[in-house]
């Protein structure tokens, strides 16, 4: 003899919905821990460029010039040559500027005169791709939000409520920019602190 369910509509519904979801969740989960690609960025780890006719090839910490703008990166696992592009949250934008006018909070993450932060704005999560010339500050595109790349990312001007978060630095031995820790901060859209 079959059993039957005494229950209604909506609780046999939600009873569906809620498995689905459990089990839907319960894959993505796992599969976001053992993707590689969207990993964040480990020690070790190669700055590669993000596009272009370089995409993918480790960026030398002489390539970086002052005065210039970012270079979009994505970090790459050495090893096994993986490429950390499977989250826009990995994307980093890097970039040269005078050593003497860094704060000593900047100086510690930096190679030489280069620096690293996350290339998602703290405001809407745009990517920070613009490139103030004359001052030599990154801005977003979106809404104009303006940081400043010798002093942590600090906001300088813009709706953005919080810096970028930086990604300390170190040079390989074969020149090649490299991740020296993890991210400094809150990566991606924040609240005001």
């Amino acid at each position: 003899m079959t059993e039957r369910c005494h229950c209604d509509r909506r609780t046999a519904v939600a009873a569906i919905v809620g498995s689905g979801l459990a089990i839907g969740l319960g894959g993505v989960g796992a599969l976001a821990q053992d993707d590689a690609a969207r990993a964040r960025p480990k020690a070790g780890d190669v700055l590669v460029y993000q596009a272009g006719a370089n995409a993918n090839k480790p960026i030398a910490a002489a390539d970086v010039k002052a005065g210039t703008a970012q270079i979009l990166a994505w970090p790459m696992d050495p090893a096994t040559k993986t490429v950390r592009s499977g989250t826009r949250l990995n994307t980093i934008l890097v970039v040269a500027v005078d050593s003497s006018k860094m704060s000593a909070e900047t100086k510690a993450n930096a190679a030489g005169g280069v620096v690293a932060y996350s290339a998602v704005c703290t405001h809407q999560g745009c990517i920070v791709e613009g490139w103030e010339k004359g001052p030599q500050n990154l801005l977003c595109p979106c809404h104009q939000s303006e940081y400043d790349p010798r002093n942590g990312a600090k906001v300088l001007a813009g709706p953005a409520p919080n810096r970028l978060a930086a990604l300390p630095l170190k040079v390989g031995g074969d020149g090649a920019l490299t991740v020296a820790g993890g991210f400094q901060g809150h990566v991606g859209i924040s609240a005001a602190s």
